[in-house]
């Protein structure tokens, strides 16, 4: 990652992009249930089900440590960092899922779903390594909206009151 000529004055380099990891949302949606029904398994046993489709939108916790801003000097021979650029932030997150609940009785049901969290990415361009490693602030907000996809498939079990 680093060597003797990388560092050089004038050097300049990009962050990634999607690197901020989730560690907490709070979302708010409309939830709309067209299609429920039973199916008959082994002839007898019936199993209820549901399918929904939810959008929503709301606020979320995201981190993120850079790959490529360092801010210490780095260990030449093994290319480790002393101090990665870490940030945090709260950004607005819409998101849409689509599922199935199969119902065991009354207060539960077996659920199956894929979801997408949308959020802004946001990183540094542009950033001088060797002013980084000084503790000189560098680098400059990526000037394009990107947005950030973070995609789940649930399967779970929820309790219903």
């Amino acid at each position: 990652l680093f060597s003797s000529g990388a560092t050089g004055p004038g050097q300049r380099v990009d962050d990634f992009a999607n690197l901020w990891e989730m560690k907490a949302n709070g979302i708010v949606g409309a939830y709309w249930s067209p299609l429920y029904g039973k199916v008959s398994i082994f002839d007898r046993v019936p199993i209820h089900f549901q399918t929904y489709l939810t959008v929503g939108g709301g606020l979320a916790q995201l981190q993120r440590q850079s790959v490529v801003y360092c801010q210490g000097t780095p260990n030449l021979q093994d290319g480790t960092c002393p101090a990665w650029l870490q940030e945090s932030r709260i950004a607005i997150m819409a998101t849409a899922a689509a599922g199935f609940k199969f119902f065991t009785h009354q207060g539960g049901a077996v659920l199956l779903e894929a979801r997408d969290n949308i959020y802004s990415d946001s990183y540094r361009v542009n950033i001088d390594r060797s002013a980084a490693q000084q503790g000189v602030s560098t680098g400059d907000s990526n000037p394009h909206l990107t947005l950030t996809h973070l995609l789940l498939v649930n399967l779970g079990y929820v309790f219903l009151f």
